[in-house]
């Protein structure tokens, strides 16, 4: 980790890349707005597709005649990486270039490879809540936690677990950051949803209490 070599070469640390932006006055803020808002909308052009492909992933974990091992819930197994090339414009808006299915994960480049990757894969798999060998998963507060919430007793048998795993993961988010779902995240982009997404309005609700203070630490 040699942050006086961060700006050599043709790569720059996300810190390194903020200051070149403070330093010559331009909206950094404002940046990432705008490639927050691409990578949504560049997701959901494809999530009718990934959904149902998870569902029936899912139904076929859980069928033996269809090869699939019984008791696999194939919908809480999957993950994705993907690397998005994104250029700033002078005018202050952004061009997705790709979004690459198998970004490079080599860490033999550079040190500046081994700092950003290597940790960024060590938080991944924190992120989706590896386990070690013989490990216990560690007890997160979440809403299971959660006592006397009207808004957790009133959820329908089976919708707790989904907000307890949705808050686990964020606190397990190290330095990710979460951009969908947010507070407001489901209304501003509802108008790009083939179709109505219900746990996208209740994580929405669950992330609104948050925000209000309405949720016990």
């Amino acid at each position: 980790d040699d942050d006086d070599n961060d700006d050599a070469g043709s790569k720059l640390t996300f810190e390194m890349l903020r200051k070149h932006f403070v330093d010559n006055g331009w909206d950094w803020e404002g940046l990432w707005r705008r490639v927050d808002d691409t990578i949504i909308k560049t997701l959901l052009a494809v999530e009718p597709d990934v959904s149902d492909l998870v569902h029936k992933l899912y139904r076929d974990s859980n069928n033996t005649k269809t090869g699939g091992a019984p008791g696999c819930d194939g919908a809480g197994n999957n993950f994705e990486l993907f690397g998005f090339d994104i250029l700033p414009r002078s005018d202050g808006s952004v061009a997705l270039m790709e979004a690459n299915i198998m970004p490079s994960l080599s860490t033999s480049g550079s040190v500046l490879d081994q700092h950003v990757k290597a940790n960024m894969i060590g938080e991944m798999l924190t992120l989706i809540g590896v386990q070690g060998a013989g490990q216990r998963p560690s007890k997160v507060a979440g809403p299971s936690t959660v006592t006397g919430d009207d808004f957790v007793d009133a959820l329908p048998p089976g919708v707790a677990p989904i907000l307890k795993a949705s808050e686990e993961e964020f606190l397990r988010r190290g330095h990710f950051r979460r951009i969908f779902p947010t507070a407001n995240a489901y209304d501003t982009y509802k108008p790009f949803f083939k179709e109505p997404r219900p746990l996208n309005v209740l994580l929405q609700q669950w992330e609104q209490r948050k925000a209000a203070g309405l949720v016990s630490p």
